[in-house]
């Protein structure tokens, strides 16, 4: 009663009181739906990031394939060898294979790249049995080694195992025979490489069988000249 503040200025305050109560529930519901929407983001994102970075890696793999072989210009006619090391195919052959020691790629440590005719085939016979894995099996095996991963191997930025599991995620060939990282295994990345002995003053000029007749053998009926192999 003694202040000078009238019962509807306490009134008028009251009133700009609640608008403010009003207000701040406002903020706090749009602020509380501006939350929920971000963590809705949140766990959305991992998903868009996942499919992006396959996406990239799918488009890098192909680049680098297609980067690493020699354009159709400079591709040499049927039979004869291409700059590389990976070969036309011959007439009526739809095959290609690794002819030739130009230019092949850098081998990991421990591997070499071996003539085949230096191969000591007087001990191998044209109707060797095939029981692990079929003559076909094993084509199409150094089919993809020669078509897909020996051109990615001669590229300066080199190759690894994960970018062919990448490679066979994307494809859908995890695991599977078919997959470049079997591949990869069968023939350089794997415990069980083509294995020779080096020639001996006693054995001969020609490198010796440890391990290995059968992916020789047929890479051999390809046409290929050379194979990757340890020395021992």
């Amino acid at each position: 009663e003694d202040s000078c503040v009238t019962r509807q200025d306490i009134r008028d305050a009251e009133d700009h009181l609640d608008r403010c109560r009003d207000y701040a529930e406002e903020v706090a519901e749009a602020a509380a739906q501006a939350k929920l929407r971000l963590r809705a983001l949140e766990q959305d994102f991992p998903k868009h990031y996942d499919k992006a970075q396959q996406a990239c890696l799918s488009a890098l793999g192909r680049y680098q394939i297609y980067d690493a072989i020699p354009h159709e210009r400079t591709m040499p006619t049927s039979g004869s060898a291409a700059p590389g090391g990976i070969a036309g195919s011959g007439p009526g052959r739809g095959r290609t294979g690794i002819h030739g020691a130009q230019e092949l790629p850098v081998l990991p440590p421990g591997m070499m790249w071996i003539a085949i005719d230096d191969l000591d085939w007087a001990k191998v016979s044209d109707d060797l049995q095939f029981n692990k894995a079929s003559r076909d099996d094993i084509a199409a095996m150094l089919s993809r080694f020669a078509e897909e991963i020996i051109p990615m191997m001669r590229d300066p930025r080199g190759i690894s195992r994960s970018q062919l599991e990448q490679l066979d995620r994307l494809a859908g060939r995890t695991g599977s025979p078919q997959g470049l990282v079997f591949a990869w295994e069968c023939m350089i990345g794997g415990n069980e490489p083509i294995v020779v002995n080096a020639p001996h003053p006693l054995t001969g000029p020609a490198f010796g069988w440890t391990s290995g007749r059968h992916r020789a053998l047929v890479a051999r009926q390809l046409g290929w000249t050379h194979l990757p192999a340890r020395v021992i």
